[in-house]
C-alpha cells in the first residue's frame, strides 16, 4: 500500500499536505492509514472524532470550535490516501457527495452589511429545523434620545428582514406544519462605571401569516421601547445591543432533503458573526 508520508533524503514529506513533517509524525500518519486505508488526513491527525454519548459542544478538542459553534456546517474538507479532496462528517462518520456540499454552500448569505441569513439549521436535539436571520446591531446607547433616533433608522433594516423572511417561508419549506412559527430574540448588555450584566428577551411565536408578521413587528417596537424605558429609569447605565436573531422554525420530516442538509448544520446559538 502506498503511504502518504515519504522520506526525501533525511526529511519526511507529507504528500497529502505538501509539507515536511517530523519522523514521529510521519510514522504515526503512515501507521494510521495502514490500519484505516479508507479514512482521511483529518482523522489521521486525531481530529474529526465524534463521540455520540458526549454533548456536541464538548468536542472542541476532537472537532474544531469553528465546526462545533460557528456558522456553516460540521464537515471537514480534507483528503483521502489517494490525495483526493473529500468532505467528511465526523458526527455521522460518512463522506458527503459534492451535490450536497454545493447545496449547503448556497444556504448562507447576507442581505445587508450586518444582516446574515442561514437556512436549514438543526437544533442540537435533532427535533427542529430553523431558518435564521441574524442582525448584528453592535450599538451602545447612553440616553433615550439616542435609542429613539436609532429606532427610526432601524425600521428600514427591519422591513428588509421581514421581506426576506416572507420570501424564505415561501421558497424554503421546512417540515410538518403548513406554516412555520416565527419569533425573535435580542441580546444585550447593561453596564455602568461600577459593573454590568448581560440580558436577553424573546418575542413573537406566531404562525407565519400576514397577521403573524404584523404582530412580530409590533413586538419588535415594544421591545425597543422597553429598552428606552430602561434607559430612562436606570441612572448612569448604558445599553449595548448586540444583535437581534429572527427564527423561522418547524419540525422536520424524516428522510426529507431538508433533514439531509440540516443534520450537517447543527446548532442555532452561535457567536456574533
Amino acid at each position: 500500500m502506498k503511504v502518504p508520508v515519504v522520506k526525501k533524503g533525511n526529511k519526511y514529506y507529507n504528500t497529502l499536505t505538501d509539507k515536511y513533517v517530523s519522523k514521529s509524525y510521519a510514522e504515526r500518519i503512515n501507521r494510521y492509514f495502514e490500519i484505516h486505508p479508507k479514512s482521511n488526513i483529518a482523522r489521521a491527525r486525531g481530529h474529526a472524532v465524534y463521540k455520540p454519548k458526549r454533548p456536541f459542544f464538548e468536542h472542541e478538542k476532537e472537532i474544531s470550535k469553528k465546526l462545533t459553534t460557528g456558522k456553516g456546517f460540521q464537515v471537514y474538507k480534507t483528503k483521502n490516501i489517494k490525495g483526493e479532496t473529500v468532505y467528511y462528517s465526523p458526527m455521522y462518520d460518512k463522506y458527503l457527495p459534492p451535490e450536497i456540499i454545493e447545496k449547503i454552500d448556497e444556504l448562507d448569505y447576507k442581505i445587508t452589511k450586518n444582516v446574515f441569513v442561514e437556512l436549514y439549521r438543526m437544533s442540537r436535539d435533532r427535533e427542529r429545523i430553523y431558518h435564521l436571520i441574524t442582525w448584528n446591531v453592535d450599538r451602545t446607547f447612553s440616553d433615550t434620545r439616542m435609542l429613539e433616533l436609532w429606532l427610526s433608522q432601524a425600521e428600514n433594516i427591519y422591513k428588509k428582514i421581514e421581506k426576506e423572511m416572507k420570501e424564505i417561508v415561501k421558497k424554503y419549506p421546512i417540515g410538518y406544519r403548513k406554516l412555520p412559527i416565527i419569533y425573535a430574540h435580542v441580546s444585550n448588555y447593561f453596564y455602568s462605571d461600577i459593573g454590568g450584566y448581560s440580558h436577553g428577551k424573546s418575542f413573537g411565536f406566531y404562525d407565519a401569516t400576514e397577521s403573524g408578521f404584523e404582530h412580530l413587528h409590533n413586538d419588535f417596537i415594544e421591545t425597543v421601547n422597553w429598552y428606552i424605558n430602561k434607559l430612562e429609569i436606570m441612572s448612569y447605565h448604558n445599553i449595548w445591543i448586540e444583535k437581534f436573531t429572527f427564527y423561522i422554525m418547524d419540525f422536520y420530516k424524516t428522510g426529507s432533503l431538508q433533514e439531509t442538509i440540516a443534520k450537517f448544520r447543527m446548532g442555532i446559538n452561535r457567536p456574533t458573526f
